[in-house]
């Protein structure tokens, strides 16, 4: 399985490489910078995305993130995803990751009450994200 975070987080830099440990049959890449993820979701096939929320640094590239600073840069990246503009990725399993209270922000209620088998609320145990994305 090959499977792509796109995250700045240190933690979550910690848990891709303990991934890569303990599960060496999958090919998981991790992408701190939203210039290389998009180089990458376009000549790349992932089988699973994992999506950090809130990542600034993307507004000239991710249209709709500027609008609030970065915090729902994630979310536009699946919708990227879903409207076919990276072809190889367009029926990847994404899953989004944050750190980011259901409770004050609505977008995020929002994703939760739609997909929560596909939100990761931040910290997680590498065994729990293992097993949400299906590497276990």
């Amino acid at each position: 399985m090959k499977i792509l975070f796109v995250d700045d987080d240190y933690e979550i830099a910690i848990t891709v490489r303990a991934l890569r440990n303990r599960y060496p049959d999958n090919e998981i890449s991790l992408s701190n910078s939203i210039k290389k993820t998009i180089e990458l979701l376009a000549s790349q096939k992932y089988d699973k995305i994992v999506l950090d929320i809130m990542f600034p640094g993307g507004d000239d590239l991710v249209p709709g993130s500027e609008k609030s600073g970065g915090l729902f840069t994630g979310i536009r990246l699946e919708e990227m995803i879903r409207n076919n503009l990276f072809p190889h990725n367009s029926d990847s399993d994404v899953y989004f990751l944050t750190a980011l209270d259901s409770g004050n922000h609505k977008e995020i209620l929002e994703i939760q009450n739609k997909m929560s088998d596909k939100l990761i609320f931040k910290p997680v145990h590498t065994t729990e994200l293992a097993s949400i994305i299906g590497i276990i």
